[in-house]
């Protein structure tokens, strides 16, 4: 298959495994496009001798027709890239959803040290000229000398002529730090040297791009970031203790960039292969048996737990801590099938003051966080406001518009308020308290009723 056909290919699988999604009524927020692409796009194929082999393992000519997809031929190797999101932009149009709702990921790199060569391929190779200095390099070969070539005519022209940096919103690569040879910061810090360098070097790039400024991802970075694959090891040294340390300093670490989405956590069967030498993660927990020269037990370990804390909270109403409510007024659990586990948190109020407070709100770290609740709106419904304190017995701040729970009839109706961003100077341990401020002249009473808590960190 010459390059052009591959990518028609592409377009075509590229379509039916999104209609998968699509023909469903589900359109997802973000695609990624590739598997650490820097390794080459097409991996493999049959020799002259009927043998599989690298295709990509070496660089091929670049005014060839050959399928190749070796990044230091970037035309070829970004035309890849975007054949999958000119078709799957297309593909979303025709089905009748909204282009702007999904974003487009570019897994591009497996080895740290490339990341840098990557992002500036991607995004742009200085700070100042957000394309590089060569802003038709999906047009033209550069060698690497920087010597501009000819056109990529073998490349489709709606291909070609479409550039990459302008396709591509999040950069995405792998990452799986070695074992620090300790627990100090300057040990964790040595095993995120590299990704810490580039992060740093991207921060005037990403900013040169801006925010968005309209649609549902409207104050947003223009580019963002987003490891792919990451996942520690577990051998004698690194213990489990200390991947929950790592693991917590390396999210402190990425959360100081404000466009960067976090981490997927990969490779969860590593116990039974070869990665790393047999000493992959995720199931060991227990210490190498050099007797049986195996690892006996296989345990999820905790640093999973550590790692879900950074990612949105999710509080049952009914599941918090009441630390403090109005004398005499009461605050039950009630039933309703139409609540997130069948249940809820009523404050039974008879008057403009009445109050609860949920404490044990832990937050992983300080930051903005988007604050919503699933409330419960029916007829005998007051309205509230909403305020937060570092703790239980500190200072209460607002945030939010009062918001009003009544709804007419006796079906009642439910509902997702965004109290909107708070600001915490702290992680740990907050208190949400919800006061009844009045109601609607129809309502029959001063009642509260809540679902969940959805905590989500934005900056």
């Amino acid at each position: 298959m010459t390059y052009a056909d591959v990518c028609a290919q592409i377009d075509a699988n590229t379509r039916a495994m999104l209609d998968l999604f699509l023909n469903a009524g589900i359109q997802p927020d973000i695609i990624i496009v590739e598997n650490e692409a820097d390794s080459g796009m097409l991996f493999q194929y049959l020799d002259a001798n009927g043998n599989m082999a690298l295709r990509d393992s070496s660089f091929s000519g670049p005014y060839t027709t050959v399928a190749s997809g070796h990044y230091t031929c970037y035309p070829k190797f970004a035309g890849f890239f975007k054949a999958v999101i000119l078709a799957a932009k297309d593909e979303i149009t025709k089905k009748g959803f909204n282009q702007q709702y999904t974003r487009f990921s570019v897994h591009t790199t497996s080895n740290p040290f490339r990341d840098d060569t990557m992002f500036g391929l991607v995004f742009g190779s200085t700070d100042n000229v957000l394309n590089g200095t060569k802003p038709d390099r999906d047009q033209y070969y550069y060698d690497s000398n920087g010597v501009k070539g000819q056109l990529m005519t073998m490349i489709p022209d709606n291909i070609r002529n479409a550039n990459l940096r302008d396709l591509v919103d999040i950069m995405g690569t792998s990452l799986y730090p070695s074992s620090p040879a300790g627990n100090t910061q300057a040990d964790f810090d040595a095993t995120f040297s590299q990704i810490n360098s580039d992060m740093a070097s991207w921060v005037s790039r990403i900013n040169a791009y801006g925010k968005r400024t309209s649609g549902p991802f409207s104050g947003d970075y223009v580019k963002q970031f987003l490891i792919v694959e990451y996942a520690t090891r577990t051998n004698s040294t690194f213990t489990v203790p200390v991947q929950q340390a790592h693991t917590t300093y390396f999210f402190n670490q990425l959360a100081q960039y404000p466009w960067a989405l976090g981490a997927m956590w990969w490779e969860p069967t590593y116990a039974h292969n070869n990665w790393y030498g047999g000493d992959g993660s995720l199931y060991r927990a227990q210490a190498w048996d050099a007797t049986l020269q195996d690892w006996p037990i296989f345990n999820p370990i905790q640093t999973l737990t550590t790692w879900g804390s950074f990612g949105d909270l999710h509080l049952e109403a009914e599941s918090l801590s009441v630390g403090a409510q109005s004398s005499g007024v009461t605050v039950r659990v009630f039933a309703d099938t139409n609540l997130y586990g069948n249940s809820g948190s009523i404050l039974d109020g008879t008057a403009v003051g009445n109050y609860v407070t949920y404490t044990g709100i832990n937050l992983p770290q300080a930051g903005t966080y988007d604050i919503k609740v699933r409330v419960k709106k029916f007829n005998t419904r007051g309205i509230f406001q909403f305020a937060c304190a570092p703790s239980l017995n500190g200072a209460y701040a607002n945030h939010g518009n009062p918001v009003d729970l009544y709804v007419a009839g006796t079906n009642g109706e439910y509902d997702l308020i965004d109290i909107g961003p708070t600001q915490f100077g702290t992680s740990g341990s907050k208190a949400f308290r919800f006061t009844v401020t009045g109601k609607n002249a129809s309502s029959g009473g001063y009642t509260l009723a809540f679902d969940y808590l959805e905590i989500t960190r934005v900056e």
